[in-house]
């Protein structure tokens, strides 16, 4: 059984020390500035943003020079080819994502860090250049980059998802290949949702 000097000693060593309340209001006030400045942040980032658009997907659409379209996550599937040409994509590093099931396009494939899209095609096919529609379905905080050789795009803001093309150079054109790099920069993950190969008068 213990004394009451015993209680008194095993009681100071259980209590916490004074300076330890004045620490969890330090921290409370950090972390209420660092919500703070983030909401700054985004205040400040909106003139910078694509206009945002709302209601369905309407631009997810085609003109008659497409060669070649895949589709991304759909019915669980990375690749769902809709155009029978000899040309094959294969990815690396990008995955089928979680369906938004309140979108028109609610497929995609995604990578939580970087992915790349390989696409190979007869020269002969004369490819002029390659989309990809670049999905958000669930918030305006997606930040992607986009690059093959030196063409560079970026991708934000793109709750109704957007279009980025990539012109095919003539030394693509002649290998019958074509890399393109996805990558997260800020956000979950960057998605994907289709890739067109469009031909002479294709709009680019």
């Amino acid at each position: 059984m213990l004394d009451r000097e015993q209680i008194g000693v095993k009681s100071q060593r259980l209590a916490l020390p004074p300076a330890t309340l004045a620490d969890l209001a330090a921290g409370l006030f950090l972390m209420m500035l660092a919500v703070t400045a983030a909401a700054l942040l985004d205040v400040l980032y909106e003139p910078y943003r694509d206009a945002r658009v709302h209601g369905s997907q309407t631009h997810y659409q085609l003109d008659d020079a497409v060669l070649y379209w895949a589709e991304f996550g759909r019915a669980a599937d990375l690749n769902v080819k809709t155009a029978a040409t000899s040309v094959s994509v294969e990815l690396d590093g990008i995955h089928p994502a979680q369906p938004w099931m309140e979108r028109e396009v609610f497929w995609s494939g995604r990578t939580v860090d970087e992915g790349t899209i390989d696409i190979r095609f007869p020269p002969a096919l004369s490819v002029q250049a390659v989309r990809l529609f670049v999905v958000d379905g669930d918030s305006f905080m997606r930040v992607s980059l986009l690059q093959s050789g030196d063409q560079v795009r970026f991708a934000n803001s793109h709750h109704d998802g957007v279009w980025h093309d990539f012109p095919v150079t003539v030394g693509e054109r002649k290998a019958g290949r074509k890399s393109i790099l996805l990558k997260k920069l800020v956000g979950d993950d960057a998605r994907i949702s289709a890739l067109v190969l469009t031909g002479p008068g294709g709009d680019t």
